[in-house]
């Protein structure tokens, strides 16, 4: 996926406000859906890439902007309070807010819809099924969305945003910011950002410094939780899981990478898979059954003994029914770079590396959830308790051939920055007694 980039600057200037009238339209707009108490402004979906957008912004909580082209209401990262998109306010917030995504509770969407994670919104700079561009709506200026396949489009008003440190509302009609629920930790643990989807255009003006005539420019950055953001919202999505008289067991779906069958989430618990295709799920020792955390926390009954065997033997298998653990030629047609691509990816902030077949274009995701020996999980060698990881190690069924205390699996890590692999090994051996990861392929 190409992109462009969204330049950030932090001025302490103000450029003499743009002010901005709006006109007021007689012609009709498509909603068609009938009254919802919930909805009252009758607010529809629009798919733009796989993923439904609201064509409203968020309002006050619980409810969505009247018109495509209204500002709607700005809300700092996981709070629910609104603040007005023009004019001096007072009480403005200056603590970040925690929390590691934007929980439910806080979410001012309507019900039915959510803030959009990091992957919707990066799904809307997909360049090869999306365009975007600047664009004066009804006489509002911002950046208009548009499916390739479909030509379904939404627009997203520049309603500017409030600045972090006292709310003061800055460039309306040049910049459009709009949250992501999902978090961005720095290596600075004192530093706490989040994702959000930006765009400007800044065409004519020169906002000094050197820098010019900066144009049109959009892109998925970062900033402090406490600036002041638009929301656009998208529809919920039902969980794929069947309910029984106990635990809700996910239904994972298969996915044929290069002639195998893949599961799309890890291994969780003996016999279960994880809830999500990010989730870490469980690591485990070579050719046994019981699994370890991927946290940092101390854990008892560890076995420090080396596993017996010369393959992952059925009995000792942990994979749900009908799925095992892949050998190691099953995990090396994933590196066949005729036929498949390796690539870093970021599914929920979460870091991994994403594999696809060239011909079929079908892809799964391996989360990097490090490894464990003993009571240290090595998640990465510079980083505590972040969104990504620098490590993933996978197992494979398959004893190393040149001693009987290894097995093959494959590795990956990401640079310091996590922004890119440093290094991708497919004929990756490790002593039997270390905990890695296990996706597990389908019989």
């Amino acid at each position: 996926m190409s992109k462009t980039y969204l330049f950030r600057i932090w001025l302490f200037i103000t450029l003499g406000f743009v002010a901005i009238t709006f006109t007021s339209c007689d012609e009709s707009y498509p909603y068609e859906n009938p009254y919802n108490p919930n909805n009252p402004n009758n607010v529809t979906g629009v798919v733009i890439n796989g993923v439904e957008w609201a064509t409203c912004n968020v309002n006050t909580p619980g409810t969505f902007a009247a018109k495509p082209e209204d500002f709607g209401l700005f809300y700092q990262w996981n709070l629910k309070k609104a603040w007005p998109v023009s004019g001096d306010i007072t009480g403005w917030n200056t603590i970040a807010p925690g929390g590691s995504t934007w929980e439910k509770d806080n979410d001012p969407s309507p019900a039915g819809w959510h803030v959009p994670t990091f992957d919707e919104i990066s799904s809307l700079l997909d360049t090869e099924n999306v365009t975007n561009e600047w664009v004066t709506q009804k006489g509002v200026t911002g950046s208009r969305f548009t499916d390739k396949a479909t030509g379904n489009s939404i627009f997203l008003p520049a309603a500017g945003w409030r600045y972090h440190n006292v709310g003061t509302f800055i460039y309306a009609g040049m910049s459009g910011n709009y949250w992501s629920s999902s978090t961005f930790d720095f290596d600075d643990p004192d530093i706490v950002d989040a994702y959000y989807l930006g765009f400007s255009n800044f065409d004519g003006i020169d906002l000094g410094y050197g820098l010019g005539d900066l144009g049109y420019s959009c892109d998925v950055d970062f900033c402090e939780r406490i600036c002041g953001y638009c929301v656009r919202s998208v529809r919920d999505t039902k969980v794929d899981q069947t309910d029984t008289d106990t635990d809700a067991i996910v239904k994972v779906v298969n996915v044929e990478i290069n002639g195998i069958k893949w599961a799309t989430h890890n291994l969780n618990t003996t016999g279960t898979f994880t809830n999500k295709p990010e989730d870490f799920g469980m690591l485990y020792q070579w050719n046994r059954k019981k699994g370890w955390p991927a946290t940092r926390d101390d854990i008892v009954g560890w076995d420090d003994s080396t596993p017996e065997g010369v393959t992952w033997e059925t009995v000792n298998d942990p994979c749900p029914a009908g799925y095992r653990v892949p050998t190691h030629e099953e995990i090396k047609t994933l590196f066949e770079i005729e036929k498949v691509t390796a690539e870093a990816a970021i599914l929920e902030g979460v870091t991994g590396i994403k594999f696809t077949d060239i011909t079929t274009k079908n892809s799964i995701f391996f989360p990097a959830a490090g490894y464990r020996s003993g009571n240290t999980w090595f998640d990465s060698t510079y980083r505590i308790n972040r969104n990504y990881n620098y490590h993933g190690a996978y197992w494979s069924s398959t004893e190393y051939e040149y001693d009987r205390i290894s097995a093959y699996g494959f590795y990956f890590s990401f640079n310091y920055m996590g922004t890119a692999l440093d290094y991708v090994n497919k004929d990756s051996d490790e002593f039997k007694k270390v905990a890695r990861s296990i996706r597990p392929v389908a019989e």
